[in-house]
């Protein structure tokens, strides 16, 4: 032997030997298999993947670790490449531990072929993806939950918003019909022969019919939003305070009062007042109709006067007869 072709040997077993130790050190699973599918060479990683030390799977197919169907699936697609003697990629299969749980693989294979260029085998590697497969079953199930989630919320925003639009157009029909009864209740209110008044808790008023602004002489202007006393002189601002207190507790008696025109008037009336509450029973303010009754109050007092005078007449009638 030459020393050229001592040389080489030597370079091509130290080559070698690099290569092993690489193989040997690697975390991915190194394997060989020969033109029938059998394990003819593996590094020590199968065991701290499936289980097995590399002895006990040299001999054996890849099919013969993985489940009955697993199995199926990949022989009919390791024949076809086997058959075409074509590379392979990252080809996810699973395989069975030795204690019997599945690990997911992803395989990655080149074909070999002897110095004449016969077909020996395939030549590759396995990475072990478990982890990351149940990550991305993970995140799916996480994406299908939020999408689950997203469309149950979406179904419920379109719930809320048919009946949000329903409760607009009932609110909106509310208004339309509280606005024919308020037109209603003012055309009402300005026919009628008597002042209307409404005020609110606090004694002002807000409201005024026709009727009681040509009363006491005031425009609407001059009258809503001032309080009633203010229409009033001292003496009966203090008989209108105790009946609006008396309102406040649900007394509800038709009582007379005096007002003083614009002009500075006296007007007689009759209030027939009503107490206004919420729904909890609160004291909102009141409403009354307002009847001028100073011509009665005349006429009354004229009578009065009357009936004296012909009284003072018959006692001066007797008092001749018995003289």
């Amino acid at each position: 032997m030459s020393t050229t072709s001592t040389s080489a040997i030597g370079a091509q077993t130290a080559t070698e030997a690099r290569y092993h130790s690489l193989v040997e050190i690697t975390s991915d699973w190194i394997w060989e298999v020969d033109r029938n599918g059998r394990y003819t060479y593996s590094n020590r990683i199968v065991e701290d993947i499936l289980g097995y030390k590399p002895q006990e799977i040299i001999g054996r197919t890849p099919f013969e670790l993985m489940p009955i169907d697993e199995a199926k699936r990949l022989t009919r697609i390791f024949c076809e490449i086997a058959q075409d003697r074509k590379a392979f990629t990252n080809l996810e299969n699973i395989n069975l531990h030795k204690s019997g749980r599945q690990v997911v693989l992803e395989t990655s294979g080149v074909p070999v072929f002897d110095e004449n260029g016969a077909f020996r085998g395939f030549r590759g590697i396995d990475r072990d993806i478990t982890i990351r497969k149940q990550l991305e079953k993970d995140l799916r199930k996480a994406r299908e939950r939020l999408e689950k989630r997203v469309r149950r919320t979406t179904s419920e925003i379109e719930a809320k918003k048919s009946s949000l639009r329903q409760e607009t157009d009932m609110r909106k029909q509310v208004q339309a019909e509280l606005a024919q009864s308020e037109n209603q209740f003012r055309s009402l209110v300005e026919t009628l022969n008597e002042g209307f008044a409404i005020a609110d808790a606090e004694g002002c008023l807000t409201y005024a019919n026709g009727k009681l602004l040509e009363m006491l002489g005031y425009t609407r202007r001059e009258m809503v939003k001032k309080k009633i006393s203010n229409f009033m002189d001292e003496k009966n601002r203090r008989f209108f305070k105790k009946q609006r207190a008396m309102r406040q507790t649900g007394i509800e008696t038709p009582y007379e009062i005096q007002f003083t025109t614009k002009g500075g008037q006296i007007v007689t009336t009759l209030v027939s007042p009503r107490a206004a509450v919420d729904a909890d029973g609160r004291f909102q303010g009141s409403f009354a109709v307002i009847t001028d009754i100073s011509a009665m109050k005349a006429a009354e007092q004229d009578l009065r006067r009357r009936e004296q005078q012909l009284r003072e007449k018959t006692l001066r009638l007797q008092e001749m007869n018995t003289a």
